[in-house]
């Protein structure tokens, strides 16, 4: 297990977490987007339980470069949810 094939399959679910997302803010107001949001937060939460169990994992050094490969991923999608999220509870202020 290297950074390098642990970046390479968070790559393949961040690419799979960030079309749900996708489709969940394309559905916003529409009937089923409360289907489309938790397809894409069970992905997301995937992704992240994923890169977070690697990073404990590997040696600090490889931690660190999967951090560089793949931490803005990361974190961009977990920022979209976030935001999804916020904007459901405050949308009406």
């Amino acid at each position: 297990m290297t950074a390098e094939s642990i970046a390479e399959e968070l790559s393949e679910l961040y690419g799979e977490a960030r079309e749900l997302m996708e489709d969940a803010e394309d559905s916003l107001g529409k009937v089923y987007f409360v289907d489309d949001l938790n397809e894409a937060r069970e992905a997301i939460e995937q992704m992240i339980k994923r890169f977070e169990d690697a990073r404990t994992q590997l040696p600090p050094a490889e931690a660190e470069q999967l951090v560089q490969i793949v931490g803005l991923k990361m974190e961009e999608l977990r920022s979209r949810l976030a935001t999804m999220d916020e904007n459901l509870i405050h949308g009406d202020d």
